[in-house]
């Protein structure tokens, strides 16, 4: 059953964001998706040959520790894509 959600949801959002994409990047943005997946499940299947060579506890401490580091850093550069986005910005385009 898990392949089969990971499977539906993530042509759903591969399907979404090449919808919401524009134009011209679309192709970017999927190979973005793409490499990024890549390398989330590079980085889980590294991290799974702790599960085997070290206590319990803390491998799941050392999961804590990095979900929080990532989170810390999501919210550290929140402000700096909000800039880089132009969030917030009133654009005057002539429709």
């Amino acid at each position: 059953m898990t392949y089969g959600v990971r499977r539906v949801t993530n042509d759903r959002a591969v399907s979404g964001m090449r919808a919401s994409a524009p134009a011209r990047i679309v192709s970017l943005m999927m190979g973005v998706w793409f490499l990024s997946s890549f390398f989330g499940n590079f980085l889980s299947g590294y991290l799974g040959t702790f599960w085997e060579q070290m206590p319990k506890e803390n491998f799941f401490l050392l999961m804590f520790a990095l979900s929080f580091a990532t989170g810390l850093a999501f919210f550290a550069l929140l402000k700096p894509l909000k800039k880089a986005i132009g969030h917030g910005e009133q654009s005057s385009a002539d429709v």
